[in-house]
């Protein structure tokens, strides 16, 4: 029975270098087409524990901050975008 363990590997590296393409990563914001699909992920969001939320906020920051200058102005203008959509807080 051949080894399949010790088979030549068939990834071959080349001069050519993949450049990550910081346009496309999450400073695009996310806009599905139709208005129900943007109102459930909304909704997914606004319901998340506050914890949750810190956690994945502080994830973000710490992930993207060398990939995106003002990282910050970037989240808060892709809010304003769809602030239109997140229903008000109950008082």
């Amino acid at each position: 029975m051949k080894n399949i363990y010790r088979a030549k590997p068939i990834v071959n590296r080349k001069k050519t270098k993949i450049e990550r393409d910081t346009s496309r990563v999450i400073c695009r914001p996310y806009i599905p087409g139709n208005i129900s699909r943007i109102t459930n992920i909304i909704k997914r969001v606004v319901n998340l524990p506050d914890d949750a939320t810190k956690y994945m906020l502080d994830n973000i920051r710490d992930n993207f901050y060398d990939r995106h200058k003002n990282i910050e102005q970037q989240l808060t203008k892709n809010f304003n975008y769809i602030s239109e959509f997140i229903p008000p807080t109950p008082t």
